[in-house]
This record gives structure tokens, sequence and C-alpha cells, in this order.
């Protein structure tokens, strides 16, 4: 199963074929993701949700359908963070936070400064 991903191309003829595939990134990780939907609930961003159509708002961390397999939540990232756009110096603050979280301290330095 390949999931999140879209068929791009299909080449060749019936029975020999290559299939070009682009798989979007999730930004959860799987094997911390229960399903609770709780990420969607506070999410701030809202965007068009592709399951109906655009015809209704969805949040950027959604889950495509309800019966989706594995349940697991996804976050769509449509642009910059908007932290990022709205920084006057343009740091990547996020970067920054996932550095510190990770204990490396002087990358985080650089990466801010």
């Amino acid at each position: 199963m390949h999931l999140l991903t879209e068929v791009q191309e299909i080449t060749g003829e019936p029975g020999n074929f290559t299939v070009t595939l682009e798989k979007q990134p999730r930004y959860v990780d799987l094997s911390k993701c229960t399903g609770c939907g709780d990420c969607a609930k506070v999410c701030p961003v809202v965007i068009k949700d592709e399951f109906n159509m655009g015809l209704a708002d969805g949040r950027a961390a959604y889950r495509l359908y309800p019966q989706a397999i594995p349940s697991a939540f996804a976050i769509k990232k449509v642009s910059r963070a908007p932290c990022t756009r709205t920084c006057p110096a343009e740091i990547n603050v996020q970067g920054y936070v996932q550095l510190i979280k990770m204990g490396k301290y002087e990358e985080a330095l650089k990466l801010i400064m």
C-alpha cells in the first residue's frame, strides 16, 4: 500500500509497464500518532477540505477521510509557516525548536543567528 501517493505517469504496454509515483510527506510520526484527532481540533490553519472537493473548510492537521488506513493524521503544508512568513528576520523557528529538542544546541544557535 502506498500512502499519500499519487500516480504521476504510466508508460509501457500491458504486462510490461512502469509507474511513476509521487509520495507526499506526512510530517507526523506514525509510531506516535494514535489517530485521536486532538491535533486537528487545535490546529489554527484553515484550508479547503480536499475530501469534500473544497466545498468545506478543514484544518492543516487532517485525516483524509474517517476510514483512512492507517488512522494516523498528516499535516498539509501549503507554504511556509505563518510565524516564518511574518518574522522580519525570516528565522526558521520550527527548525530552531526541533534542534533544541534534539539537544543540538550549536546547530540551533547557528540557525537562529
